[in-house]
């Protein structure tokens, strides 16, 4: 019966804190679409170009280079930016290191001491959470600073090379 409550333990922990995962990870790709959005929509507006006309091809020529040039590195707000994207990668791996750190060492515990320290596996919990409100901090700062998300300036020069070579 121990060890069925140890395995329920272990496994109600990790589908929770994916699940919590999978959320977090679903709302930072709508961020970045309504950032994308709102970025492309400031571009429109100060080409002086309709929204609906976008597409066409004389205006996505003009739009690619305000764009470009909005985004370019030159700026620093977009280095900024960019460089806080980096920063926010190497946290990102750094905090799913820790995160199967505690797994591993909560499952080699309960395997080779005692079924009882299988309740450990909790503590992903308040870690995830704490890792989400510090990736939040760390938007939200980028954003009132920079007016950019992280490495927004970067993804977005990237993403307009690639629709150049495709379409021009």
């Amino acid at each position: 019966m121990n060890t069925l409550i140890a395995i329920g333990h272990i496994i109600g922990c990790i589908t929770v804190v994916l699940s919590i995962s999978a959320v977090a990870a679903l709302l930072t790709i709508r961020f970045q679409n309504k950032a994308a959005d709102k970025a492309f929509y400031e571009v429109c507006l100060q080409a002086g170009i309709p929204i609906e006309k976008a597409e066409e091809p004389d205006n996505a020529n003009h739009i690619l280079k305000v764009q470009l040039d909005k985004f370019s590195p030159d700026y620093f707000q977009n280095r900024l930016s960019n460089f806080i994207g980096v920063l926010v990668t190497v946290l990102v791996v750094t905090q799913s290191m820790v995160l199967l750190g505690v797994t591993g060492v909560v499952i080699w515990n309960t395997i080779t001491d005692s079924l009882s320290n299988a309740k450990w596996i909790w503590t992903l919990l308040p870690l995830q959470l704490a890792f989400i409100l510090l990736n939040l901090l760390i938007y939200v700062m980028t954003s009132l600073l920079t007016g950019r998300t992280p490495g927004q300036a970067k993804s977005v020069r990237s993403t307009l090379l690639q629709y150049a070579q495709q379409n021009l």
